[in-house]
């Protein structure tokens, strides 16, 4: 009787034709382009620029980035009372940039705690919009730099750079950190790549960024450590602490990003979703306050 049950089951099997490689076909829904917007503005900044694209179908394929780039939006930043501030011009992008609009500003463009709200208008795809509100400048003590701090798994020495911040306890704060070192030996400025095994800290799709969220100390001051790497056994120039204080949606919209890129590695991960404040459209608006520290070493 066992013989027979398992008779009938290897006939049934090998009756379904291609069994284990049947393919079922799904049309994709047909995709209705809409606003793309990245733009990121920093309170010390002397200008405004940003990319406006068209979005393209999860088939769709393009040859040249003009075929997505649009020269006809009226891109705007207004205050809270609905005011326009700044209208932003359309400019041919340089060779590997997508950015398309620009503005030159007379003075740092500021606005700490304000709240700004960013419009694109085009004849076809609509309006698209977002808000945000320009972080506070980021204030920190006790900057200093670790030669030789430890030794990784590898054995390798490394250095570190550690300061306290000052969280403000009225509300939410996120943060990006980067270390900036000033080279004179090399001619020129570069940001170091860095490491912590912090729980706070995230990873930004800026490998040369991590973030930071105050859920875990809200309003208390908090001591940073993050590992850095310097190549040179001797260098001469300054050593700098370059924090932001960021948005959330930015915070979310990096972490998302960087997820985004780690999928790309694996087989059988799920899809990511990439975090948006466009509303009626796709992309990140972002505003950040930015300041230098210097560290002595």
């Amino acid at each position: 009787m066992k013989n027979l049950v398992i008779g009938v089951l290897i006939i049934a099997l090998s009756s379904c034709e291609d069994f284990f490689q049947t393919t079922i076909k799904i049309d994709p829904p047909e995709h209705t382009p809409s606003l793309v917007a990245h733009m990121y503005i920093n309170d010390s900044g002397d200008s405004i620029q940003a990319s406006v694209t068209k979005s393209i179908g999860s088939l769709e394929t393009i040859k040249s980035k003009e075929e997505i780039l649009i020269d006809n939006a009226i891109v705007q930043i207004k205050n809270q009372q609905g005011d326009v501030l700044y209208e932003l011009h359309n400019i041919d992008p340089e060779e590997e940039s997508v950015i398309n609009y620009s503005l030159g500003l007379e003075s740092d463009f500021g606005g700490n705690d304000q709240i700004f709200n960013l419009e694109i208008k085009h004849p076809a795809l609509g309006t698209a919009s977002a808000v945000q509100t320009m972080p506070r400048p980021v204030e920190i003590s006790e900057p200093v730099f670790t030669k030789d701090a430890g030794v990784d798994i590898e054995g390798y020495k490394y250095s570190t750079v550690s300061f306290k911040l000052h969280d403000p306890a009225d509300q939410e704060n996120y943060y990006q950190v980067k270390v900036l070192l000033s080279d004179e030996t090399e001619g020129g400025s570069y940001y170091l790549s860095l490491f912590s095994n912090d729980p706070v800290f995230s990873t930004s799709y800026d490998w040369q960024a991590l973030l930071l969220s105050d859920k875990t100390f809200n309003g208390k001051n908090y001591l940073v450590k993050v590992r850095v790497d310097i190549y040179e056994e001797e260098f001469q120039g300054e050593l700098f602490i370059d924090i932001k204080g960021i948005s959330k949606d930015f915070y979310l919209y990096a972490r998302s990003m960087y997820a985004s890129q780690e999928s790309g590695d694996f087989g059988f991960t799920e899809p990511v979703s990439i975090h948006k404040n466009i509303n009626n459209g796709l992309g990140i608006f972002s505003l950040s306050s930015r300041k230098l520290y210097r560290v002595e070493y």
